[in-house]
């Protein structure tokens, strides 16, 4: 390109016209014009200022964009929208309860399939698949045997197209017990990456399973041996027990593992521990008097009127022991679960009421699974009607257990691998809550409605009941 010579005359720029872009005859005549207002009268114009006044032009009358042809294209195949995604088989949909890499902590991992918790968690469900065989010889569960139930139940469920309804509440002696088992239900349901099968149910949140004048079917904490009828859950402090300030299952855990990560076996007091109150009851009279005296022993009845230094430990604190009592009450005693977080050895009697997950409790002295230590009873005297000590015998078994540490510390471990992180994680709880669903629906002889005075347990959750006044 050259500049403007004093005759205002043009060479132009390759690939422009004379008629087109910015060196047309038009736009020629308007630089010419805005040049002559622009320099004095008989001066020329330096190449700066035409390389300005040109460089101003070309954002102000910008080149003519070139001519596109008209022409029809080949059409697309429209994209799905939204709506239609889940309907077009070629479109891969996101599962919401997918997991795109592993938990760092695969003990709360609550979605696993059907198939990976049977995998996962095998020997867990002897009692929920003990229940389905008892009713499945006799003819499964009827709507006649569901409404007989509802007279002692604290809660009546229904599931149903993977919705949770709660039909009856009643509020038990301990409210949370009934709040703690509707909401381990729903997390159940929720955490599932598959469906749930409909089911109607009801469960008990007492410490004894109630049985009834006939077979009756329903969800219990535990049960006895003569209770082949009752259905076990896992009781309501695998949710959370805020009465006794124990907190969530899933805190006890973590505070418990965080103690053990701090501490050494070596670290702890190579004493058996148990503190608790009487209520009365022979047994735990019966424990003391076997622990008095002896150097191994920390135990003590609890005397809420004269609280010593020592006597409230946190359930991390228990941890701070080789060996951790469990005794019994009234019926069952939700301290277990507790107690089998340490990295310890639980020492028990031999007992009465069974739960969910007491099958997987080896106390056998020959296996080399044993991850409890169980009292043996001592042999009842020929005519005697009285019942043995199930204590007695703790001193024969405490020297035993002091004489081979080795020992000691493979139950332990036991202990801590096979229980505390496998058959008593959270993971494996909602497995056995939805093995439980599945099993109870193959044993149901009816199909399962919802009616108008169902209500959801997102009402029922906020208004803690199932009959309230419109505002």
């Amino acid at each position: 390109m050259r500049l403007f010579n004093k005759y205002n005359s043009y060479d132009l720029l390759p690939g422009y016209s004379n008629n087109n872009g910015l060196f047309s005859t038009n736009n020629r005549r308007r630089i010419a014009l805005y040049t002559d207002r622009l320099k004095p009268s008989g001066s020329f114009i330096t190449g700066l200022t035409v390389a300005s006044l040109v460089f101003t032009f070309l954002s102000v009358f910008p080149r003519a964009p070139p001519s596109i042809p008209f022409a029809f294209e080949e059409p697309q195949p429209e994209k799905p929208d939204c709506l239609s995604c889940s309907l077009d088989p070629n479109v891969a949909l996101v599962d919401s309860h997918s997991v795109s890499k592993p938990l760092a902590d695969p003990t709360l991992n609550k979605q696993l399939s059907e198939s990976q918790c049977l995998k996962e968690y095998d020997g867990l469900f002897y009692e929920a698949e003990r229940a389905f065989d008892w009713w499945s010889e006799r003819g499964g569960i009827t709507k006649e045997h569901l409404e007989k139930a509802s007279d002692k139940a604290h809660g009546r469920v229904v599931i149903h197209n993977n919705r949770m309804y709660v039909k009856e509440y009643r509020h038990g002696d301990v409210n949370t017990r009934a709040m703690a088992t509707f909401a381990a239900i729903h997390e159940a349901v929720l955490t599932s990456p598959g469906a749930i099968p409909n089911v109607e149910f009801t469960f008990q949140i007492q410490d004894a399973g109630d049985s009834y004048d006939e077979p009756i079917p329903t969800f219990v904490l535990d049960r006895t041996a003569d209770q082949p009828e009752l259905w076990l859950m896992p009781d309501f402090g695998f949710w959370s027990w805020p009465e006794p300030k124990v907190g969530s299952y899933v805190e006890v855990r973590d505070k418990a593992g965080k103690w053990e990560s701090k501490h050494s076996w070596s670290e702890k007091l190579p004493k058996v521990f148990w503190r608790g109150a009487s209520l009365g009851l022979p047994i735990r009279d019966q424990l003391v008097d076997a622990a008095r005296g002896h150097a191994w022993s920390d135990v003590k009845i609890m005397n809420w009127g004269d609280i010593q230094p020592g006597d409230l430990l946190t359930m991390e604190e228990h941890c701070g022991f080789q060996y951790l009592i469990h005794v019994e009450g009234v019926a069952y005693s939700g301290r277990l679960k507790y107690l089998l977080q340490c990295h310890s050895v639980s020492v028990m009697h031999e007992m009465k009421f069974i739960q969910h997950f007491h099958h997987l409790l080896d106390g056998h002295t020959n296996s080399t699974n044993q991850n409890v230590v169980i009292v043996p009873l001592p042999e009842k005297r020929p005519g005697s009607n009285t019942e043995p000590d199930p204590w007695q015998r703790l001193p024969e078994v405490m020297n035993e257990l002091r004489k081979h540490p080795d020992r000691v510390r493979q139950i332990a471990d036991n202990s801590w691998n096979g229980l505390r992180n496998r058959y008593l994680t959270p993971s494996a709880t909602v497995c056995y809550w939805r093995r439980l669903f599945s099993l109870w629906h193959e044993a149901q002889a009816f199909e399962v409605e919802v009616g108008d005075d169902y209500i959801p347990y997102e009402s029922f959750m906020l208004m803690g009941t199932t009959d309230w006044s419109a505002h």
